[in-house]
């Protein structure tokens, strides 16, 4: 590998680890990057995928499978995929990527877009009202005291009883 390329993926992982080297390729494999999406971009691809599907149930209607519905969604999927690929990967231009890539390829690309920008977000987020909040009835004394239990050493004895001095009687003055 060439000093450029290894320079350009050393500075690509400094700048968000989360970019990831995907292959693509029908006879010959190939890697491109595949970036996270902006929160804009994310809205923009939540938006087509739910359109898809929107288009899909008004098609079904009653959720019985039918070949105009699945007409209907190949159709937008081949109207959006080519803006939805330059999303995910800038980089690329849209209409070569498709002829370039196959149905493998497209489930890994959208397994990992919907782990890294939608499933792993979510989880961090859930993790936020997991955490267990101070009860209002609680004073700020009792919090810190809580807080700072955990952290306080141990402050047990050591000393062995075998080793223990004895009691010694002390005569008591009248």
């Amino acid at each position: 590998m060439s000093e450029d390329k290894e320079l350009d993926q050393h500075m690509s992982r400094l700048m968000n680890p989360r970019v990831r080297d995907v292959e693509v390729g029908i006879r010959t494999l190939r890697k491109i990057k595949l970036y996270p999406l902006s929160i804009s971009d994310q809205f923009a691809l939540s938006d087509t995928v739910t359109e898809g599907l929107q288009v899909y149930m008004k098609e079904a209607g009653d959720g019985t499978f039918s070949a105009a519905a699945v007409s209907k969604l190949i159709d937008m999927i081949r109207s959006k995929l080519p803006s939805m690929l330059k999303l995910l990967f800038p980089d690329e231009q849209s209409q070569k990527l498709l002829k370039e890539l196959d149905n493998y390829q497209i489930a890994t690309i959208a397994e990992h877009v919907f782990v890294d920008n939608y499933g792993e977000p979510v989880k961090k987020l859930a993790s936020l009202f997991r955490k267990q909040q101070p009860m209002e009835t609680e004073s700020a004394l009792e919090r810190l005291t809580q807080l700072s239990a955990g952290t306080t050493p141990a402050t047990e004895s050591n000393t062995s009883p075998d080793s223990a001095t004895k009691k010694v009687d002390v005569p008591t003055v009248n």
